[in-house]
C-alpha cells in the first residue's frame, strides 16, 4: 500500500508503514489483532482501516486476490474429483459478480390517492393510464 497521506496525517502514514511491514497477512487481521501485534491501539487501527483511501485499496487488493484464487482453481478443476471444490469455485464466482453490481438510488413508484384538497387543486392533473406501463404484444 502506498497512499499519500497529507502532512497532518502522520499517524496514518506510520500505521501504513507498519501495515506494509506485516505483509500480506495484514489483509486478514482485524483492528484488534493489529493492535495486539503493534504499538497502535485498536481504535487507531479502526480509524485507519475505515479511512476511504485505505478501504478502497483493501477492496481492490482483496478483489485481485479473489480473482487469482478463481483462476488457480479453474486451472486445476479438470483434475479434481471434489464437488466441494466446484461448489467453492461457484461461490467465489457468484461473490465476484455480485461485487460488480452498481449501487445507486432505488426508485419505488407507488400510487397515492389524492385527498379532497388535492383533488380540486387547479394545478393537479389526473392520469387515466399508467405512465410506466409498457405494452408488450402477445406472441400468437
Amino acid at each position: 500500500m502506498n497512499i499519500q497521506f497529507n502532512e497532518y496525517e502522520i499517524e496514518l502514514q506510520q500505521m501504513q508503514e507498519v501495515f506494509n511491514d506485516i505483509g500480506v497477512d495484514a489483509l486478514y487481521l482485524s483492528h484488534h489483532e493489529l493492535a495486539a501485534a503493534t504499538e497502535f491501539n485498536a481504535m487507531s487501527w479502526r480509524d485507519f482501516l475505515t479511512d476511504a483511501r485505505v478501504r478502497e485499496f483493501l477492496e481492490s487488493e482483496l478483489a485481485l486476490m479473489q480473482q487469482s484464487s478463481i483462476m488457480k482453481m479453474m486451472k486445476d478443476i479438470d483434475q479434481s474429483k471434489s464437488t466441494g471444490q466446484a461448489q467453492l469455485l461457484n461461490t467465489l464466482i457468484q461473490q465476484t459478480s455480485q461485487s460488480k453490481k452498481k449501487d445507486g438510488p432505488i426508485f419505488i413508484y407507488s400510487y397515492i390517492p389524492l385527498n379532497e384538497e388535492e383533488t380540486y387543486a387547479p394545478n393537479v392533473q389526473t392520469l387515466q393510464s399508467d405512465p410506466f406501463k409498457v405494452d408488450v404484444p402477445d406472441n400468437q
